[in-house]
């Protein structure tokens, strides 16, 4: 089993165990400081990405959704730095995506 595997299995079991009822202070505490690390740690990655993503958008005068869209289209060529910048901005939104979902789990209900 790799360990992503074990991971996930774990989460299941403690999901399962908290739809039944279970309830553990440091378990909660346990799990929102770990939302907390991950979500600080994405953060900066998506800094990183968006620096790396504002050079190509200042080397192309366009801003990397419109060079997407484009680029999906066909209409940006299949250089380099075309796949580089598509692949940039696929990464930063799934990880925009990441950080949206890790923020949710954060807000008070």
């Amino acid at each position: 089993m790799t360990s992503s595997t074990v991971t996930l299995e774990r989460l299941r079991t403690l999901a399962e165990m908290y739809e039944s009822g279970f309830t553990d202070q440091v378990v909660d505490l346990t799990v929102k400081k770990l939302i907390e690390s991950q979500l600080q740690r994405d953060e900066i990655r998506l800094e990183e990405l968006g620096a790396d993503l504002r050079r190509y958008e200042r080397q192309f005068s366009m801003m990397s959704p419109e060079f997407y869209e484009k680029y999906q289209r066909g209409e940006m060529g299949d250089d380099i730095e075309m796949f580089e910048w598509s692949a940039l901005y696929e990464m930063h939104m799934r990880l925009q995506g990441f950080t949206d979902l890790l923020e949710a789990q954060l807000v008070e209900k």
